[in-house]
């Protein structure tokens, strides 16, 4: 009997055994399903060599600018590819700098470009809120490779946004002079050169001292290019700062019983100062960090390290503001030359309807 049960079990054991080992061959051996070739999409990407190479170049033009910087260069996505501080540039310039490059890669534009979309349309500023790491102020640039951005480069640390532009697309225009191993030539989104400013969407200019016309208990100081077939439109009052920077009344006048009236009227942002000399300078953005005596750069200009000083001021001859050549020493910024000088127009981002 005993022997019975153990040959019994010996037979079962190896009838398990053998169908354990014939479930994976009878699996292999099933037919499987063919599928077509899947084409998946390819995206070009950022090299770190020429990340490198970007922002290299973008601190050797600022240094040559006589400008202590800091150039972070980002992906495609925001990531953090390359930051390099120069030396003697500010701690807020290591932020300032990655900033910039986020939002030119994440929005696709240059941060000068957004800046005075919201000067324009103030009903978008909430794009600066959209990411906490978004920082709208000139000197950040997306790079574009056949019209593909594949990342975004910032500057942080010159006397304004221009001059921190100006070395961004340095660091590009000598990425873009490297060989490549891609087919293609690629192509790069353009940046206003050094020293050169986008026009004003109108220019109004100084009406004198004297001037008479008074609407809504506010004197018509400046006067801006006429539009044919329709009235004058002028500047009224005194500029207001808020946190979309500049701000003065625009309006549209019309002449009635041999007194000026305003038909439309509208709050326009201050992007430009024509000085009587005729040089002209651009708003530097509500968040310019460069202060002297506790008065802010909030224009720069077009000549390297010219800046306007705090408010403008309605002095004997005019209106006036303070002109500022500045200084860089590693502690910072310092006023080298400074003058009084006359405002002879003002450039505003749009006109009223």
């Amino acid at each position: 009997m005993q022997h019975f049960q153990q040959n019994s079990f010996s037979k079962w054991a190896t009838m398990v055994g053998v169908f354990l080992f014939t479930i994976p061959l009878l699996t292999a051996a099933a037919p499987r399903p063919l599928y077509a070739a899947i084409e998946l999409p390819t995206q070009p990407y950022l090299p770190l060599a020429l990340a490198l190479e970007a922002a290299n170049a973008a601190v050797a033009q600022c240094e040559a600018d006589g400008y202590h910087v800091s150039v972070a260069v980002v992906d495609r996505s925001g990531e953090l590819k390359v930051l390099l501080k120069g030396d003697g540039a500010g701690p807020h310039t290591v932020g300032s700098s990655t900033g910039k490059a986020f939002t030119a890669a994440s929005l696709g534009r240059a941060t000068t470009e957004l800046a005075n979309m919201i000067a324009e349309n103030p009903a978008i500023a909430g794009l600066r809120d959209m990411d906490d790491r978004i920082v709208i102020l000139a000197g950040g640039l997306p790079i574009v490779v056949n019209e593909v951005v594949v990342g975004g480069i910032g500057v942080g640390g010159a006397p304004g946004g221009s001059f921190d532009e100006a070395c961004a697309q340095a660091g590009i225009d000598q990425m873009m002079a490297e060989e490549t191993t891609t087919t293609a030539t690629p192509a790069v989104a353009a940046a206003p050169a050094a020293g050169v400013m986008a026009e004003p969407a109108a220019l109004c200019a100084f009406a004198g001292t004297d001037a008479t016309i008074v609407v809504n208990g506010k004197r018509a100081y400046f006067t801006c290019e006429s539009r044919a077939g329709q009235e004058d439109v002028v500047l009224l009052g005194e500029i207001t700062a808020d946190e979309n920077g500049w701000m003065i009344e625009q309006a549209v006048l019309q002449r009635s019983n041999n007194d000026f009236v305003a038909s439309a009227t509208s709050e326009v942002v201050v992007t430009h100062i024509e000085l009587e000399d005729g040089t002209r300078c651009a708003w530097a953005g509500s968040g310019a960090t460069i202060a002297i005596a506790e008065k802010r750069a909030n224009f720069t200009c077009e000549t390297p390290t010219l800046v306007l000083l705090g408010d403008i001021v309605l002095g004997d001859a005019g209106w006036e503001i303070e002109k500022v050549i500045l200084t860089q020493s590693d502690s910072g910024f310092d006023a080298g030359t400074t003058e009084t000088a006359l405002v002879a127009a003002l450039g505003v981002a749009q006109q009223v309807p």
